[in-house]
């Protein structure tokens, strides 16, 4: 049968910081796609990194199995032609025990809400195509100005955002997993991405890339997924 599910994950994010850094940091997940989906997710630890780069060892933070689910879409993929995601990477100075917190005040965030309504409406009005991945990406930059705002008024600091977008025309989805690597403009974040396309209806193959679930949604059809992991340093 035909794919009709994806997720996309992150299987970990990798620092390249040229000086030692000894800190606690978090991400979020904000993805969408142009049937106006709109989640936003995270790991649900704060994970502490130790980046030594002078004695070869450059932290790394590791998502344990399949790991952490960005976007997710199971039962069909017809209509789907893209999705647009931004991973921010915070450093925590507010001590935060979990993000889960963190993801509720987000989601009950009035200028969030209202920029993930605009956003949802222009990705569904968007047109398809390679043209329409690209500026996917831009139609959802004012969800991440908000999400930027909100965490301004926090005493955490971000340290990087990384944006990117998928195109799925026929035979991408046809492919059963899509891979890419992700660099901050300033080198000192990269993220490894898998894209896993299957058969949703087949109920092993869901269950062998399901994830827990840790994930709001802003906007659309519900959906979301994401992972712990560790960090290594």
């Amino acid at each position: 049968m035909k794919n009709d599910a994806l997720l996309i994950n992150v299987d970990q994010i990798r620092f390249g910081f040229p000086k030692k850094k000894k800190m606690k940091v978090y991400a979020l997940g904000l993805a969408a796609d142009n049937l106006g989906k709109i989640i936003l997710t995270s790991p649900p630890a704060v994970t502490p990194i130790l980046h030594r780069p002078k004695l070869g060892r450059p932290a790394v933070w590791d998502f344990g199995g399949d790991g952490y689910s960005i976007y997710q879409r199971v039962g069909g993929l017809d209509g789907l032609d893209f999705i647009a995601a931004h991973l921010i990477v915070v450093r925590d100075r507010s001590n935060l025990r979990n993000t889960g917190d963190l993801l509720s005040k987000l989601s009950e965030s009035d200028k969030v809400k209202e920029a993930a309504k605009k956003a949802s409406e222009g990705l569904a009005a968007a047109a398809g195509g390679p043209l329409g991945a690209a500026l996917g990406v831009g139609l959802v930059q004012p969800v991440l100005a908000a999400v930027g705002d909100f965490l301004s008024n926090r005493p955490d600091k971000v340290i990087s955002t990384l944006s990117g977008s998928i195109f799925l025309d026929a035979d991408r989805k046809e492919q059963d997993e899509l891979e890419d690597t992700i660099r901050s403009p300033d080198q000192n974040v990269e993220l490894d991405v898998d894209a896993l396309l299957f058969d949703g209806t087949a109920s092993e193959d869901f269950e062998a890339v399901e994830t827990p679930n840790l994930g709001i949604e802003l906007a659309g059809l519900v959906g979301g997924a994401a992972a712990g992991g560790t960090a290594t340093g």
